[in-house]
């Protein structure tokens, strides 16, 4: 039986140590957008980010479902399924926000790599597909590990909102997640965010 758990202790341990090369890789080799850290508390950031170009669809559905929808649609631009039949850098995070006209409703963005203008991008072949300016807001950013499900989401978005409540910071209803690793990276490797706006410009 020990040697049972022996061998058991030891396939989680090589499983943990892939997926912590598989998350480095990622980490440092794929391109996340620039921001100003303009101050830090803990697991929560005041950034300003700058204008991003984005690819984005709306997707219906339980949010759960709509990321994996969304991506689908979206690797499916980058990889190649464009004008050009370009293929172009995957970025991170994939952003998830909902949509203020309907509850069952989600916008899906990959941030272009930045070495890309609006004009640059290929045409789009998919018309659900859609390629804009997300324009440069101000956050209240909180980091944290573990799953991207509706419960540690619900929990860190409580954490931030008492933050922003302790800093006298505006309140918004708007709210966007962030999520930096692949699905199969172990839970405690994983990054994943909550920001809010904290102004309007």
């Amino acid at each position: 039986m020990a040697k049972k758990w022996m061998k058991i202790g030891f396939l989680f341990l090589v499983v943990a140590i892939a997926s912590f090369a598989v998350w480095s890789y990622v980490v440092t080799n794929v391109e996340q957008p620039s921001y100003q850290k303009l101050s830090s508390e803990d697991s929560v950031e005041m950034r300003t980010y700058p204008d991003l170009v984005v690819a984005e669809v709306s997707v219906k559905g339980k949010r759960t479902d709509a990321i994996k929808k969304g991506f689908r649609l979206l690797a499916d631009y980058i990889f190649g399924n464009n004008k050009a039949n370009v293929k172009i850098a995957m970025t991170a995070p994939v952003i998830q926000e909902g949509c203020e006209s309907s509850l069952d409703e989600w916008m899906v963005r990959f941030v272009m790599p930045s070495n890309y203008r609006l004009e640059d991008l290929p045409e789009v072949n998919n018309e659900k597909v859609r390629l804009k300016i997300m324009p440069g807001k101000t956050y209240a950013a909180i980091t944290f590990s573990g799953r991207g499900s509706d419960e540690n989401l619900r929990k860190h978005h409580q954490k931030l909102t008492e933050f922003m409540r302790t800093q006298n910071l505006p309140l918004e209803s708007k709210i966007i997640y962030a999520f930096y690793n692949p699905p199969w990276t172990l839970p405690f490797l994983r990054r994943n965010e909550i920001w809010m706006e904290v102004d309007k410009r």
